[in-house]
């Protein structure tokens, strides 16, 4: 197997969690880019509603299944949260880079890249993944 297509494998998982996401326009995400905080303050999570999600998460993007009607290349604000020690507060801009048709029996699935605007953000999902494989090595 080659060495990168074990590496990116390594570091994926599959995972149920509470998200939510939103599309913005190349407009909205300008702004966000240069302004949308890392952390939301105490209170402004009241406005979000958050569901349960199926994702397939890496340091590159995030995969899920969706009824939201996305196309490739649309640009999507995503907040989450992490199981790790509390929960970890994750938002971040993504684009669509990839969108497969709803079937009969389930919704869209669409994969989005992350747009990492500091290390910051980064760290938290890589944090998050290691303590992930550890915890099933572990098992």
């Amino acid at each position: 197997m080659p060495k990168e297509k074990y590496n990116r494998g390594a570091f994926r998982q599959n995972e149920v969690i509470s998200m939510q996401h939103e599309l913005i326009s190349p407009e909205q995400y300008s702004m966000e880019a240069d302004n949308y905080p890392n952390t939301l303050q105490a209170g402004e999570t009241e406005n979000i509603k958050f569901t349960q999600h199926f994702v397939n998460i890496s340091a590159s993007g995030i995969g899920l299944f969706t009824d939201a009607h996305y196309k490739k290349d649309y640009l999507l604000k995503l907040h989450f949260n992490l199981a790790m020690e509390g929960s970890e507060r994750v938002n971040i801009l993504a684009k669509v880079v990839r969108v497969v048709p709803p079937t009969k029996k389930q919704d869209r699935w669409i994969g989005a890249s992350f747009l990492y605007r500091c290390e910051q953000e980064k760290g938290k999902i890589i944090k998050y993944l290691f303590k992930r494989q550890r915890e099933k090595i572990r098992a």
